[in-house]
This record gives C-alpha cells, sequence and structure tokens, in this order.
C-alpha cells in the first residue's frame, strides 16, 4: 500500500515539475536580445517621428536584436513572447521577399509607419529615416509587406493599392489572412459612410473611421485583389505618374463595388492631393500649392462648438478641398506671387496657432487661412510686436475663408438663444435690422458690438494687438478709405509709422473707424 502512494506521489511530483517546465519554458526568450548601446541614436530617431517628450523612459534602455535581414528595437514594455513573435513574422517575410536590410523599431507608445524623410514638427530639422515603426498590436504579415512596399514603391502610393497588392503577396506565400467582413456587412457599412471607398491612409488609420470601416476598406483591397490578380496591381503600382494610377485605382474600385450591390461617389478621393503617412500623422499633399497636411493618427474633433464644422472625414476633405482657393486669395491679397510651401501639424497635442516661418501647429482646423496668412508674408511682416501681424491675418481670414463668417453666424445665433450673451443679443438684433448681403457687412456688425462693450480694449492684455472681432472690419474700414496700398505699407515695412503713412496715430484712425460704424449702426 505504501508503493501505491509513493508511485501516487512520484507521478505528482513529476506533473508538477512538467508543469514548472511548461510554464518558465513560455517565460524564455527564443532569441537573445541584448540592450542597447547606442541609446542617444535610437532616441533622435524616436523623437524624430513620434515628436512626444513623454515617450523616451521606455525607449533608452530597449533591447535589440540583429539578423542578416534587419535590425530590430524593442520598447522596454514588450515581453519576450512579443518579441519572437514578431521576429519570425519578420523574418519570414524578409526571406520571402528580400530587400536591403531594414531597421525596426516595435513598442506600443506610437502608430505602425514607415519613416522616408521627415520634417519635424517641432524644429523643421530634416531627417533622413530608413525606418519602419510598428505598434505591437499590428502585428501580421500584411502589415509588414504594405511598410516594405511603401519603402519600395514609393510613400505616396494610394494604401489601399499597397494593402490589396500585400495581400496577394500573402496568398502567394500561404501566410495567415487577415479577416475579411462579410459581403452583407461591407455592403452595409460602406454604403453608410461612402468615404471609405477613397481607400487612402485616412480611411485605414485615421480616428476619423471606425473600426468596423477600417474592415471595410481593408475587405474592398481584398476584393480589389481578387479581381485584379497582383500581376495588374504591379503595373498599376509601379506607373510614375501618381494622377493616372489614381484614375486606375478609382475605376477598378468602381467595378469592384458594383459586383457587390456598393453604390460608390461620383467622385472619389479629394482632387489635387496625395495621402501617405509617417509614424504618427497621416499626410494629405497639394502639390500644385505645396501645402501639406499633417493630422494627428489620433485626432479627435474637440466637444462643443467646433465638432459642429468637423464630425467625420468628409468635413475633413471638405476643409483640405476649400483651404486651396483660399491660400490662392491670400497670396493674391498680400501680392506674393510666389507661394511658399506651407505645412499645417494638427494633432490635440497643440494648445493653439503658432506658426514659425513656414509651417504651423495647431488643433482649430478653422484657423488654416489666419495661419496661413503668417505664413505667406512671414518673409515681410513687420515684426510681431506690431499690431498689423494679427490684423491681416484676421482680415484674411473673414474675407477668404469659407468657415469663419458661417461660424460667427452659427455662433451668434446660437448664443442669442441662450439669451444670456449681451454681445450676441445686440449683435443678432442688429443682423435681423440691416440684413446684410456680403461678409464684411456682417463683420462691421461684430467690430462695432464688440467697441461698444470693450472700448480700445486690446488683446489678452497685449497692447499692440486688436482684438479679432473688430480686426476685419477695422482693416477693411483703411482699405476703402485710405487704399490698399498704404495698408500694405503699414503691415509690411518695419520703418514707417501709422504717422508716416496715414498722418494719423493707430488710437485717431480706431476712433474714425468707430465713429463711421456708430454712425451706420446707432440710430
Amino acid at each position: 500500500m505504501k508503493e501505491y502512494f509513493r508511485e501516487i506521489e512520484y507521478c505528482f511530483v513529476m506533473l508538477f515539475a512538467l508543469v514548472l517546465a511548461f510554464a518558465f519554458s513560455g517565460c524564455s526568450a527564443k532569441y537573445e536580445y541584448t540592450p542597447a548601446t547606442d541609446r542617444v541614436e535610437i532616441f533622435n530617431s524616436i523623437e524624430a517621428t513620434y515628436n512626444s517628450d513623454g515617450a523616451s523612459s521606455d525607449w533608452i534602455d530597449c533591447s535589440i536584436y540583429s539578423t542578416d535581414h534587419a535590425n530590430y528595437y524593442f520598447e522596454t514594455t514588450l515581453k519576450d513572447k512579443q518579441k519572437d513573435d514578431f521576429v519570425d513574422t519578420a523574418e519570414q517575410v524578409l526571406n520571402d521577399y528580400p530587400t536591403d536590410k531594414v531597421k525596426f523599431v516595435v513598442g506600443t507608445s506610437f502608430n505602425t509607419g514607415y519613416v522616408g524623410e521627415v520634417r519635424n514638427a517641432k524644429n523643421t530639422v530634416q531627417r533622413n529615416l530608413d525606418t519602419f515603426y510598428f505598434n505591437i498590436q499590428d502585428l501580421s504579415s500584411v502589415n509588414i509587406l504594405v511598410e516594405l512596399n511603401a519603402k519600395h514603391y514609393g510613400e505616396k502610393i494610394p494604401y489601399g493599392l499597397l494593402y490589396a497588392y500585400s495581400y496577394g503577396q500573402c496568398v502567394a506565400a500561404k501566410y495567415n489572412l487577415p479577416k475579411a467582413l462579410s459581403d452583407s456587412k461591407l455592403k452595409e457599412t460602406v454604403n453608410n459612410n461612402k468615404d471609405i471607398t477613397d481607400l487612402n491612409a485616412f480611411v485605414f488609420l485615421s480616428s476619423f473611421t471606425t473600426d468596423t470601416e477600417k474592415s471595410a476598406s481593408q475587405t474592398l483591397s481584398i476584393k480589389l485583389y481578387e479581381f485584379l490578380g497582383n500581376q495588374e496591381l504591379q503595373k498599376i503600382i509601379e506607373k510614375s505618374d501618381l494622377e493616372e494610377q489614381q484614375i486606375l485605382l478609382n475605376l477598378h474600385l468602381k467595378t469592384v463595388c458594383y459586383q457587390n450591390g456598393i453604390t460608390t461617389q461620383f467622385d472619389m478621393g479629394v482632387e489635387d492631393y496625395c495621402f501617405y503617412h509617417t509614424q504618427k500623422y497621416i499626410v494629405a499633399e497639394n502639390s500644385n500649392m505645396s501645402v501639406r497636411f499633417f493630422v494627428d493618427v489620433g485626432y479627435k474633433p474637440l466637444p462643443g462648438d467646433i465638432e459642429t464644422y468637423l464630425t467625420n472625414y468628409s468635413d475633413l476633405k471638405t476643409i483640405f478641398v476649400k483651404a486651396i482657393p483660399s491660400f490662392e486669395k491670400v497670396n493674391e491679397f498680400v501680392e506674393n506671387s510666389c507661394p511658399v510651401p506651407a505645412d499645417f501639424y494638427i494633432s490635440n497635442d497643440f494648445k493653439w496657432g503658432q506658426t514659425y516661418g513656414n509651417y504651423c501647429n495647431m488643433f482649430y482646423l478653422l484657423d488654416i487661412v489666419h495661419e496661413y496668412c503668417h505664413i505667406a508674408i512671414w518673409d515681410k511682416d513687420r515684426a510681431d510686436d506690431n499690431w498689423t501681424a494679427e490684423v491681416i491675418a484676421s482680415y484674411c481670414d473673414a474675407m477668404f475663408s469659407d468657415y469663419q463668417t458661417e461660424y460667427l453666424l452659427w455662433s451668434l445665433s446660437k448664443y442669442h438663444s441662450m439669451g444670456k450673451d449681451e454681445h450676441a443679443n445686440k449683435a443678432y438684433e442688429l443682423l435681423i435690422k440691416y440684413q446684410p448681403t456680403a461678409k464684411m457687412e456682417i463683420w462691421d456688425i461684430l467690430g462695432y458690438v464688440y467697441e461698444c462693450f470693450n472700448p480700445n480694449e486690446d488683446l489678452g492684455g497685449v497692447t499692440w494687438r486688436l482684438p479679432e472681432r473688430i480686426s476685419p472690419s477695422f482693416c477693411n474700414y483703411l482699405i476703402e478709405n485710405y487704399g490698399k496700398q498704404k495698408f500694405m505699407q503699414i503691415c509690411t515695412t518695419s520703418y514707417l509709422t501709422e504717422m508716416d503713412i496715414y498722418e494719423k496715430t493707430l488710437e485717431q484712425l480706431r476712433a474714425d473707424w468707430f465713429a463711421a460704424m456708430r454712425a451706420r449702426f446707432a440710430a
């Protein structure tokens, strides 16, 4: 009997040992990862693209693994199993689809993206990087191939086209494939948001689309592969003319949609723009005007008034389209015959519009015309300690933006209906009385009301700036009464004063303007 119990005890001991061995075997790394020695180099690479001061701690002590195909940098938060899985997947892809040796940076604190040439949003430093950044949650053979193909064929190729081609490579290599939506779910999802058929980086990566909509864009790309095959997809990818490439993609995609009972938009995409992505931003580039919008992948419209004008990707596309003719009008007004390159970085991380030479950090998209004016006259603007710096930008925003006047009317109606804002009540009363038919008449009313309640007020305690609510009207008064030439002198020369140009002081000019407004609206 004792021997029987000894055998039972021995079995339990062996079973326990096997469980421990299995458990510990799962905790040991398949590959040998070593601490990073060149910490400065890897941190600079991360900072250059992620642009986040808070992302440094997990990267200064990152771990590295190297093969003939790639150098791997892993954030310290990753478990050995996660690192092993990434190396296994990447090495399989690189073995089947060889390329020059590459660098992967893998973690949890950023978004997946291939980075070629990057302009840093902080200081416009140009950095040439050849790095693939991956969020560990995005690990898949198709995502790795999308980034490899972006590097090989060009980052401006439509994302959906790269996805379709990369999916075909996964099929050929017999990799695990991403799950597609059912035909009924695809039809329902796309018909509820036709912008999904753009198949650019926004619908795949940004917060402007839901997870289901992202899956729908992937499924459309899969169906595009099934319709064309990889040989035909490669022919389209290899075309040097991006416009022709986009036309062919849209033509074939329309066919795919019609085959699946989906009604597409007549015009797909955004005219004159191409889209690509860095590690942190999705980029909308208009090469005709040398304008780029860097929209943070995680950007969300702010709560409150602003969300009325920007709630989805369709609204964002409208802003892109309307911006270009507005910018052209600004250049014509400030007599800038050679528009300078302009980069707008849009993120919830930024406090407000801050313009530095040819780029601007901002979170309020409706102010893009205002900020573009600063960029357009940056090289000839008076020093920023002069009142004209904001006045001319506010005037251009009021006159040439498709949003500011509309937003003004909407906000006046809203606050008037609440009955708690004296400015809004008075302005609304005058709007009803005078029934303005031109933009500037509306701004004249607003400027007059604001000056009535806030006589001679500066902006934020800074004496050299006029409040933005009266700036458009005041600027227009100077142009109409003294001519544009004199106004541009006061805006773009640093050695002439108001007395030199107008033979009056700024205070006298402001008093004259208000007297003219009072004569119109005080009766």
